[in-house]
């Protein structure tokens, strides 16, 4: 086994390729280009964090704002409607319906308690969506829960890449997120 860039790469010695890609040896660029296209939902959700703030740096109007609300109010809204309840809900259906490939995607191995991962991302997602047309303290308290949620799971992820060498997509990349939610989140609910 080969390990290129954190990936777990198998060599087939007979033939020079990798079993995963099929691509020859050493074409780093194009194994790199495979990893991730097979990851590829692991990139949403930082990728729906910048879409955010991007929405609310652009002064679109969020779900449940006002056309005169300010600027941390209707970002505050983007986030519950778009990384907490669009998210949280999409994760909820890959921990449960693609429950092994999302596994895999992180570098474990599905089982019982990643269903109950997916059914709590439902419920915070939902909570999340309704929290944009409510007020600060569904906001502060939303923001509690995700909080503890996704600052414990990037430890935990930190922890699988120091000690365990975990260097999946699924366990790196995602911590854009379990970091980047509660931190935007708790700014601006100090700025609301």
């Amino acid at each position: 086994m080969i390990t290129s860039w954190g990936w777990n790469l198998h060599r087939d010695r007979r033939k020079g390729r990798c079993r995963e890609s099929g691509y020859e040896f050493p074409c780093r660029l194009r194994t790199v280009v495979y990893c991730y296209r097979k990851n590829i939902g692991v990139l949403f959700l930082p990728a729906s964090l910048l879409a955010a703030w991007l929405l609310s740096v652009t002064g679109v109007p969020a779900p449940g704002s006002d056309s005169g609300a300010d600027f941390a109010s209707n970002s505050i809204r983007w986030m519950m409607s778009v990384p907490v309840g669009g998210m949280f809900i999409a994760s909820g259906f890959m921990h449960t319906v693609f429950a092994k490939r999302t596994a895999e995607s992180i570098g474990w191995k599905s089982n019982g308690f990643q269903y109950e991962i997916g059914f709590v991302s439902f419920g915070i997602g939902a909570a999340g969506i309704n929290a944009a047309y409510l007020d600060r303290s569904a906001w502060v308290a939303l923001t509690i829960v995700i909080s503890v949620f996704l600052l414990g799971a990037a430890v935990n992820h930190i922890y699988e890449t120091v000690r365990n060498h975990n260097v999946e997509p699924g366990n790196t990349v995602v911590l854009a997120y379990d970091v980047g939610l509660p931190l935007s989140l708790w700014a601006l609910v100090v700025l609301v």
